[in-house]
């Protein structure tokens, strides 16, 4: 039996630290409450990793939604991360170093529906990059998993 968990521990290891990719599921709101989601993703691999902040519509960035991509091996940040939110205009900021001119977008979140975010970074200089957001169609959740079972 002592074996048989040591085991199960080092495949566990061992898949924390493969090139799997990573998927979190960010749900924090309470059940029955209208909600539609929104999920970022990264185009290409890459070690550099991205952060993605909410802004709250009084212009408050709230830290508990400060989420980070990275899509490489070994990565301890997951490549794609679904955040549920209440139907409205989220607005989020996208950076690898904070600063004022760090790319903003506005998604409207419809309820039972998603809204794919693209997130490419190009390295302009060793360890500098340009970040490019691309908000895709909205699609139900539904449709969006099937399709993503099939791939």
């Amino acid at each position: 039996m002592k074996q048989l968990g040591s085991i199960i521990l080092l495949l566990s290891f061992l898949v924390s630290i493969s090139g799997c990719a990573t998927f979190e599921k960010i749900d924090r709101l309470p059940l029955g409450l209208a909600k539609g989601y929104v999920e970022f993703y990264l185009d290409h691999p890459t070690d550099a990793g991205i952060h993605i902040l909410e802004v709250l519509p009084d212009g408050t960035q709230v830290p508990y939604n400060n989420y980070t991509l990275v899509k490489g091996w070994g990565s301890v940040y997951p490549e794609r991360v679904r955040v549920a939110l209440t139907p409205g205009i989220h607005e989020f900021i996208f950076y690898k170093e904070y600063n004022s001119s760090a790319p903003r977008i506005k998604v409207e979140i419809v309820e039972e529906m998603l809204i794919p975010v693209r997130i490419s970074l190009t390295e302009i200089i060793p360890d500098h990059y340009r970040v490019f957001i691309t908000p895709e169609s909205p699609i139900s959740i539904q449709e969006y998993e099937k399709l993503q079972d099939q791939k």
